[in-house]
Order: C-alpha cells, then sequence, then structure tokens
C-alpha cells in the first residue's frame, strides 16, 4: 500500500528531526564545518587575504581591534572574552576568526540580559566575522548599521541572545550569512521580541547553510525584560527579511521547533529572490508561555512580497495552524516543488502560481509539485529535553485508502532537498552524527521513493493519453460513420423529392 510505505519514511524522517538540535548543536559544542557548502573559512571561497595578521586575546581584543589597519585579520587566541560599554564596533574593513577555527574556542560572552547592549556593531564595508561563539547579549549578536556593504557572518555559534541574534537596520548589498548556528539552549528566549535573524532593507544578501534551534518567544509580548504587553506573542521568525527588501537567497537552512520559519515582507515592501531547498520542522503544535499556551505559526511566510520563487523546500509541522506555507497581499509568487504537511493557504489579495483564490481548494497545488504529506501527531514531550521522543511520533491516516494513495501516490512529487551537513563530520559528539545520518539517510529513503512514485505517475499519465487518443480516434470513426449516414438519408430523402415531383408532372 502507497499510504504506509510513505508513511514509514516519513515517521522515520520526522523522528530523526525530531532529535533535540540544542543536544546536536548547542551553542558552541559543536563546530558547523565541514561539507562541500561549507569548509572552514580558510578555504572557502568568502575567504580574503589580509593586509597583516594581527593576534589577539582576551586583555588586549578590543584596543587591537581598534588600532589595526583596514583589510587587516585579527586572530584571537582561545578563551572566554567580555567587553566594557554597549558593544565593541568595526569602523574599518576587518576580519576577526578564531585562531583555531572553532567556534567553542572563542566565546564572547555578553552582559546578560539585565543590561541593554549589543556584542559586535558593524559600521564599515568589508567586515567579515568566522568561527567564534556570542553568548549572552541583551540585544543584538551581531548587528549591521547603516548602508555598510558585504558584511560576512560565517561558522558562528549565536546563542541565548535577548532579541535579534542578528539584526540589520538598512545595511548595504551583498551580504553573507552561512553555516552557523543559532539559537535558545533554553526552551525559549526571554520576551517575545525575539528573531535569528531580522534585516531591514537587505539587497542581495544570501542566508545559507544555518541551523537555527528553539527560536521561540515566551508569551510576555516583553522586549527582553520591558515594554511587556508591545510584542506578539511566541516571537518572531527564524529569518525574517522586509522594509524594502529584494533580490535575496534563502537556501539549504534547517529550522527546528521555532515560532514560525522564514518570512518575508511582514506586510512591507519586498521583491525579487529565491527561498529553496530549506527544511523546516516543528513537531509541537506550540509551547506553554508565562501567559498560557501559545500556538505556533507557519513556515514560510509571504506578505506584501512580489515575484518571489519559493521551491524545494521541506515544511513539517504539528498543530492546527492552516498553513505550511503562506501568502497574502502578494503578487507573481511562485511556490513549487515544495514538500509540505499543511496546505498553501491564500490568506487573501494575492497570488501565487497564478491563482487568486482564497479557496485552497480552487488552487491545484499538486500541478505545481507541491506535495502534501499525511499529518502527523503532536509531540506530547518537550522538545528541548534530552529524551528521544521518536515513539511519541504517528501518523493520523487518511480518511480512506482512496485518500491515502491521493496523497502518497497519485501526487506530483517535489524536489526533496537533501541538505549538506551542518555538524562537524569528525565531532565527537555521537548523537550529532547520528542526527545527521538518520536526516540524510531517511530524506534520501523518502527521494527515492518519490522518483518512484513520479514513474508510476508519468507511466498512468501515458496511459491516460494513450487514452484519451483512442478515444478521440473513436469519435472520429463515429463522426464520420454519422456523416455517412447523414448523406445516405439525404440521398434517400433526395430521391424521393425527386419521385415525387416526376409523378405530379403532367
Amino acid at each position: 500500500m502507497p499510504f504506509s510505505r510513505g508513511a514509514v519514511l516519513f515517521k522515520a524522517l520526522a523522528a530523526s528531526l525530531l532529535l533535540p538540535i540544542t543536544t546536536a548543536v548547542s551553542g558552541a559544542t559543536a563546530a558547523n564545518v565541514t561539507s562541500s557548502h561549507c569548509p572552514a573559512f580558510t578555504e572557502s571561497s568568502l575567504y580574503r587575504t589580509p593586509g597583516n595578521t594581527l593576534t589577539a586575546d582576551p586583555s588586549n581584543w578590543v584596543q587591537t581591534i581598534r588600532s589595526a589597519e583596514p583589510g587587516d585579520e585579527v586572530l584571537l587566541e582561545d578563551g572566554t572574552y567580555t567587553f566594557d560599554g554597549y558593544a565593541v564596533v568595526f569602523e574599518k574593513p576587518l576580519t576577526i576568526r578564531s585562531k583555531s577555527g572553532r567556534p567553542q574556542d572563542v566565546v564572547i560572552q555578553g552582559h546578560g540580559y539585565g543590561e541593554p547592549s549589543e556584542a559586535l556593531m558593524v559600521m564599515a564595508d568589508d567586515v567579515h566575522i568566522a568561527d567564534i561563539t556570542v553568548k549572552d547579549v541583551h540585544d543584538h549578536a551581531i548587528s549591521f548599521k547603516e548602508n555598510f556593504a558585504r558584511s560576512i557572518v560565517y561558522n558562528v555559534d549565536l546563542v541565548d541572545i535577548g532579541t535579534q541574534h542578528i539584526k540589520g537596520s538598512h545595511m548595504g548589498p551583498d551580504g553573507v550569512i552561512a553555516c552557523s548556528n543559532i539559537g535558545y539552549q533554553n526552551p525559549t528566549g526571554t520576551g517575545d521580541y525575539n528573531s535569528g535573524i531580522d534585516l531591514h532593507g537587505a539587497v542581495s544578501w544570501t542566508i545559507r547553510d544555518n541551523t537555527f534551534y528553539n527560536i521561540y518567544g515566551d508569551g510576555s509580548g516583553c522586549v527582553v525584560d520591558r515594554d511587556c504587553g508591545t510584542q506578539y506573542p511566541g516571537g518572531g521568525s527564524a529569518i525574517l527579511i522586509w522594509n524594502n527588501s529584494k533580490d535575496n537567497t534563502i537556501e539549504r537552512n534547517k529550522i527546528t521547533e521555532s515560532f514560525r520559519g522564514i518570512s518575508l515582507g511582514l506586510s512591507t515592501p519586498y521583491s525579487g529572490g529565491m527561498v529553496r531547498n530549506n527544511v523546516i520542522y516543528r513537531g509541537l503544535a506550540g509551547k506553554e508561555g508565562v501567559n498560557g499556551f501559545i500556538e505556533a505559526d507557519t513556515g514560510i511566510s509571504m506578505i506584501g512580497a512580489e515575484n518571489v520563487v519559493v521551491e524545494g523546500n521541506t515544511v513539517i509541522l504539528a498543530g492546527d495552524y492552516p498553513g505550511a506555507i503562506e501568502v497574502q497581499d502578494a503578487s507573481g509568487i511562485k511556490v513549487v516543488n515544495n514538500l509540505i504537511s499543511k496546505p498553501v493557504w491564500n490568506r487573501g489579495n494575492a497570488d501565487y502560481n497564478g491563482c487568486t483564490s482564497q479557496n485552497a481548494a480552487d488552487c491545484d497545488d499538486e500541478a505545481f509539485g507541491n506535495t502534501l504529506l499525511p499529518p502527523i501527531a503532536m509531540q506530547t514531550a518537550d522538545a528541548s529535553s534530552d529524551t528521544d521522543n521518536t515513539s511519541e511520533i504517528s501518523e493520523a491516516p487518511p480518511a480512506s485508502e482512496k485518500d491515502a494513495q491521493a496523497i502518497l501516490a497519485d501526487a506530483q512529487p517535489a524536489v526533496i532537498p537533501l541538505p549538506e551537513e551542518s555538524i562537524d563530520a569528525t565531532s565527537t559528539d555521537s548523537e550529532a552524527k547520528d542526527l545527521l545520518t538518520r536526516i540524510n539517510t531517511a530524506m534520501a529513503q523518502l527521494q527515492q521513493e518519490r522518483m518512484l512514485a513520479t514513474t508510476e505517475r508519468l507511466k498512468m499519465m501515458e496511459e491516460r493519453l494513450r487514452f484519451k487518443e483512442a478515444t478521440l480516434e473513436l469519435r472520429e470513426m463515429n463522426v464520420t460513420q454519422r456523416e455517412a449516414k447523414l448523406r445516405k438519408t439525404l440521398l434517400t430523402i433526395q430521391e424521393s423529392i425527386n419521385s415525387t415531383i416526376s409523378a405530379d408532372e403532367p
């Protein structure tokens, strides 16, 4: 039975993804390289040859950054780094990274949630930050100001940041955020003004190969510890790009157990770009907050966006939220070849795939390769615990075998993204390596199943085409026969008329 086979593979995929991300990549416990997309920073195409190389330690790092010349590289020795004041400011093109190349070896310790502050503030073109950890900051771990261009953030761990882990305020174009881990070691952040990445006015940025985990607010509506009641309960998105942003690429990111996955526009102008080959998984319908239960939101949201391609993503969400992907006040959106556990939801005044109806039944998502998976039961245990809760996952079967076949056999298969590893293949963390193996194995199996389904569907389409051709031939034959009969009848009538006329002549 197609449903049984597909459901088992889907359950395996869900079980693999459900392993706590905080166990596998909890802040500074695991490096993020290597894979074909995430080599060591110095071996990547993003690395530039420095003018001079300076070495710093916790006692002199801020002064070393201030005294460096444009184009220099500052290597940080192993240790825990602190700073005075609101933030460490970069006012010239520089590279800063750990000497070892491992984020866990260099930890920039913030002032905690009690004091408004940032950690690293970028106010220059061509600032590159790599191979470090930043944690426990009231506001932002890394921020981009003004219109400075070509910023790079690579292989960093950003942990337990009060508001947005990375914040950009109308920064310059052509930035990259890649191969990094961003999230909360605690089950949620403090307050609801939080997100993983929040960029205003981003143009031609690339956000790729990152892991986001537990990006969730606490339901208080606070900005960390102040202005309570002013924020939407649940927090923000793992990735939010909005406010006159355009032409950005978001690809191969993994987002787990977060309130909302990827948002473009958020009721502000946004245009162009792609959201492709991302994996978004949430095994919980929501979380308990300080003021009660917080119901989780969508996987991918485009509100106010235009001309965006959303392709090849896997979005698996438990709970009752009606859309895995949602569009509203949007135009020219293409949503194709996605593997989703909820429909694409047109919330109104939106055009995706040329469809403008709010009734999902009027938009044939499967015609565009968007395959709807059978629903999953909610995970009953806390996803942030160290217990493997795979036994708590089960699929809720469709209403009938016909429905099951429609979902898993007759659906047009999507292009399944096979994400590259964001976990260090040389790590001694057995759970991290096991998580990686299980994700890739399950997704490869699912890809194979879906390729088989594609073959069967093509065969079925060929048979239907042959049947239609045969039907048309039969109809043509029937028309020819009817024409012959009609001519014969007309001839008979004409002969009868002629005979009558002849008989009546004197």
